[in-house]
């Protein structure tokens, strides 16, 4: 008969070992489509582009610091934070700076469409792409700031259990370990959560509220110049002021929309995972093998539903904004284009008769193992419960 608790740490073993190499190859493969596309000549000259590209290089590198180390852990056993003190501190540190970054990118964002939409005469004025770039710039330092005591506050350190020496990604003082514990979730989940959230909320609001009225009125525009006007000169310059202004109101709605659907992946994907790590030690102090076992899937879960949110965007995109699947479709038309004529040139070269048959151009068709795992994430260094450093992402 199984201890009570098995079943738990078996279904969270095989989530980690199944959904993390799909959210890693769907969401490399995605955000790579979505920086090529934003670099396209027609989409690389709005502000937007830089916001988007920074946020699919931040959201890969959370990808490969954070989730790429967890399946590692599930797959082989092998905490690649345990190997050294270098990858202890970098690796800790870089996964919460990209996750912060990326967050925060989301709200310089909600900054740039709220005066796209209420200023959009002066915005150009107001945000070029060098100001986005700084901007982008002046994030990622803040959030390397924020989080720089996390290369002071873990080391690579040793435990010994009788005969056996480990080495462990621990808190270098009980200090420290206290205040990672106990005062970092609140301030992470201000910075990583509470405060973006209000926020982006209200952001989002204020945008969605401007651009439903600029809609509604570019529509009677559009309605008082289909009436007839003996003015013909006046009607043909209103008629052009709004088409002009109803392209205007398209332009700025795609990215709106493709912002706000994003700002609501993020609040949905991110909040599980800042609750559980408040809630976390409170739940800790009832031991048993059984709620130990419950915490690890409780983990297991909202990490993965977290890491979603940096692999989804690239469907995000193509689902909300009609400018990027038009740019997408178009940079796939291109290769295909190209594709052909190189094959045409190729085929003209070994046939200067211009006959080649379909056969001379055909392009031929080019373990697991049972993996110990432990009931917490992370392996247990004595016997009072001390864990190898678990960074809360």
């Amino acid at each position: 008969m199984s201890r009570a608790g098995t079943t738990e740490i078996l279904v969270a073993h095989y989530l980690w070992l199944i959904i993390a190499p799909i959210l890693i190859i769907f969401g490399t493969i995605g955000n790579l489509i979505c920086v090529a596309v934003m670099c396209r000549r027609n989409m690389r000259s709005s502000n937007a582009s830089v916001y988007l590209i920074a946020l699919a290089l931040a959201d890969t590198s959370v990808l490969y610091t954070g989730l790429l180390r967890q399946f590692i852990i599930a797959l082989t056993g092998v905490d690649l934070r345990n190997k050294s003190n270098l990858s202890c501190k970098i690796n800790s540190w870089i996964v919460y700076v990209a996750l912060d970054t990326s967050v925060w990118i989301l709200v310089a964002f909600t900054f740039e469409r709220i005066l796209s939409v209420f200023v959009p005469h002066k915005v150009k004025s107001y945000c070029t792409r060098m100001s986005s770039v700084l901007i982008v710039i002046g994030v990622l330092i803040g959030m390397m700031a924020i989080n720089g005591h996390i290369l002071y506050g873990v080391d690579l350190q040793t435990f010994r259990r009788r005969n056996n020496t480990s080495y462990f990604c621990y808190y270098v003082s009980s200090e420290y370990a206290l205040f990672f514990g106990e005062l970092f979730p609140w301030l992470d989940f201000s910075v990583y959560c509470c405060v973006p959230f209000f926020i982006l909320i209200i952001g989002n609001t204020c945008i969605a509220t401007r651009v439903f009225l600029s809609r509604r009125k570019t529509r009677k525009v559009a309605v008082l110049d289909i009436k007839p006007d003996p003015k013909l000169a006046l009607k043909n310059t209103t008629t052009k002021r709004s088409l002009k202004a109803t392209k205007r109101v398209e332009r700025i709605s795609s990215m709106t929309t493709i912002l706000l659907i994003l700002n609501s992946v993020f609040l949905i994907t991110t909040t599980p995972v800042s609750v559980y790590f408040i809630v976390r030690p409170k739940l800790q102090f009832q031991s048993s093998f059984y709620n130990s076992a419950v915490l690890t899937l409780v983990y297991t879960v909202v990490n993965l539903v977290m890491y979603t949110n940096n692999s989804v965007n690239f469907i995000l995109y193509c689902v909300t904004g009609s400018r990027f699947r038009k740019e997408l479709c178009g940079m796939f038309r291109k290769a295909n284009i190209s594709s052909l004529e190189r094959s045409g040139r190729i085929g003209q070269e070994e046939d200067p008769a211009g006959k080649s048959s379909s056969a001379d151009r055909r392009v031929p068709v080019t373990q697991t193992s049972e993996v110990p795992f432990t009931v917490e994430p992370y392996p247990e260094p004595d016997t009072v419960h001390l864990t190898s450093l678990e960074i809360n992402k």
